[in-house]
Order: structure tokens, then sequence, then C-alpha cells
């Protein structure tokens, strides 16, 4: 018998998962003070699967208590762990079985805050009206856009009520959270994939995009920016999505030097990283900046959007660079900027790398991870 403590991880996979199958399981493959078991809602990628001591699947629909009240014995879990999923929650704050378990809730995008048209995500983050227009919640199984009004979202997020804490990985999420329920949010950021500090080409120009090729990543705002640029430059993208037809068209218009790259394996990231000069992140909102910690990881300087997520991890001219969010304008200036000023790439990318250390080293993550498991009541093996 395993004298660690047993953690039951309840999470999407795949499409909808997003990179919360990275989250998930850099955690059970790195933390390995407790027993990690996966419950996943959808069909198991077994490469994913591999990760935890034991992975079993829910694909019968609709999510019911009894089908996952079948599994909370296989083993018994001192701890279970919920991600993004709402009905999840509720079905377990309807066992009885689970009551005596205490149960985080794990929230990793603001989709999960789904919010309709004139309140949408960014509002929610900043209190600001916005002028973006976010689809807040997708449907997987027929690729439509669903809203919800305030009363039915708050009545939804009742939900929260049924957990014993709640997790997040970034301070601005946390406060988005706070508006919708008075359970305690522990901020938990993700465990770094790899550090590896190299200094950039002093006369490179070479630029690295990694996300989804969505207008939420804000691929429109970075092409109609490097079309402003006044020197060559070579672009690296890594991801896919909906608007790669227009990104290929785009370059093939501008005679640009694209390199696109649909998806490569985490490990195979680290040569993009010490092969770019400059890592651009023109997303219009993160919950967290996880190309953001990986290239200051790998001390590359970020040029970026000050926007919640990314402003949380980076300070403007110190360990990264910011530009007016949303002024394209201003942010291909910062890009020249950013390409011409060796000196100034070579300051922040030790900064970058300092901050990278201090934050996202594992010792600091487990430090975080055991606060909010103390709150439950559970202790690692030591």
């Amino acid at each position: 018998m395993s004298s660690k403590p047993r953690i039951l991880h309840i999470a999407p996979n795949g499409r909808e998962a997003g990179g919360l199958e990275r989250f998930t399981a850099l955690r059970a493959r790195r933390d390995n003070r407790y027993e990690h078991h996966l419950l996943a809602l959808t069909p198991i990628d077994p490469d994913y699967a591999r990760a935890f001591a034991s992975a079993a699947s829910l694909t019968a629909r609709p999510l019911s208590a009894g089908l996952i009240e079948k599994h909370l014995d296989r083993p018994r879990p001192e701890c279970i762990i919920v991600y993004n999923r709402l009905d999840a929650l509720a079905c377990l704050a309807a066992m009885d079985s689970s009551k005596a378990l205490p149960v985080i809730f794990s929230i990793h995008d603001y989709s999960v805050l789904s919010i309709g048209p004139g309140y949408n995500r960014l509002t929610l983050a900043t209190g600001k009206p916005s002028f973006f227009y976010l689809p807040v919640e997708r449907d997987f199984a027929t690729r439509k856009l669903a809203f919800q009004t305030r009363k039915t979202l708050r009545k939804k997020l009742k939900a929260l009520d049924a957990a014993t804490a709640i997790e997040c990985p970034s301070d601005s999420l946390r406060a988005a959270i706070s508006r919708f329920s008075k359970r305690e949010a522990f901020v938990v950021p993700p465990y770094c994939q790899n550090f590896s500090p190299t200094p950039s080409d002093a006369t490179g120009r070479s630029l690295l995009f990694i996300g989804a090729l969505t207008r939420g990543k804000g691929i429109r705002l970075m092409m109609k920016s490097l079309s402003q640029l006044s020197q060559p430059f070579q672009l690296t993208v890594i991801g896919r999505g909906y608007l790669e037809k227009e990104l290929k068209a785009w370059a093939i218009k501008g005679h640009y030097d694209l390199r696109h790259i649909q998806q490569v394996s985490p490990e195979a990231l680290t040569g993009y990283y010490r092969k770019a000069t400059l890592v651009l992140i023109p997303s219009i909102l993160e919950s967290f900046g996880m190309v953001a910690m990986e290239a200051m990881a790998h001390s590359r300087t970020v040029a970026a959007y000050d926007v919640p997520g990314i402003s949380d991890q980076i300070t403007h001219g110190i360990n990264g660079l910011l530009a007016k969010p949303f002024d394209r304008n201003a942010y291909a200036r910062l890009i020249e900027r950013a390409l011409s000023d060796h000196r100034l790439r070579s300051k922040i990318e030790a900064n970058a790398y300092e901050y990278a250390r201090e934050h996202y080293a594992d010792n600091k993550i487990e430090a975080r991870f055991d606060r909010l498991m103390r709150r439950c009541h559970v202790h690692p093996a030591r």
C-alpha cells in the first residue's frame, strides 16, 4: 500500500482541455509526494494517461453523480481536484459519498466564468467595458456558441460553493473569481517544463509565436503590427486554429518569411526558444501566460500587450516589454525597438530568467500547492 496521499484529478481531455493536459500531466510527473489518479471526462490520450498512477475515462453523456461515484473507490482518494468543469463539481456536491472528501475546483480559463455579449471575459478581468467581442462558451459537440445572462451565470456559479477551496494560476483570474465566489482562491502556477538560459543572437530578427491561431490570441493584431516593420524578419508560428489560412495568405501577400508548424512536443520547444530573438504574445487576455513563463525560463524577451494574466508576470522594461492594449502601432514600435536594441534585450533576458527561477522553480510551486492542500487537511508524503 502506498503511504502517499491519493489525489483524484477529474479533468477534460483533448480539444476541450486546452493547456490543462500539460498542467495536470506536469503536476503528476513532477510532484511525486502524492499519488495521482486521473478520471478524464473525454477519451484519454495514452501519452497523457501515462503520467498518472491510474487513468479512466467517462465518455457517456450526460455527466451524472452515479457515473463519477463508481470511480471514487478505485482506490478512494484523500482529495479530489476538478478542473474547469462546473457540472462535475455539481455532481460531487450531490453525492453522499463525496461529502467527507475535500474538493478543490481548479479554474484555468475565463470561459469557466461564462459571460455573454456586453459582459465578456475582458470586461470581467478588468472591470471596464470592452469593444472586443469574445465567444465565451463552446459546445464542443455541436461547435455552436452558447450565451448566458448574468442571472443565469450567477445561478450556475453557485456550484462553486460546493468546493472546499478554489485554485487558479494567476492573480488576475483570482480577482475575477472573487466577484462570483466567497471561497478562498489559491494561486498555483503550472510547473515549468525546462530552464535553459542562452543569450539571443545580437543581430537576429527571428520572431516566435506559440499558441492557438485565434482572435483571442491576437493573431490579427500581430499580423497588422508585423506588416509595419521596416526590416525583414523571420516568423515561426507553432499552433493551429481557424485563422491558419488567413495567416498563410498574409505571409504570401506580404512576402514574409513564415514557418508554420501545427504541433511540437513540449520537449522540442526548447530548440525553438533558443533560436528566437523575440517571443511574441499578442493575446488580448490570458488566464496565465504559459508561453511567457517558458520564454523567461529560456532567457528570452517577451513582447506582449499589457493585459490581465500577462501583466501579472511581466514588468515593462524589466523582465519583458508591454504595449498599450490593442494598439497595433505601439506593438509594432515595441517589436522594432526590441529587435534593434541588443543591450536592452540582454538586460531583459537576464532579469527574465531570474524572475522565472524565483517564481516557477519546482520548490516554489510545491510550496504553493502544499498551502492549498493544507486547506483541505491533506499533507504530502516526506
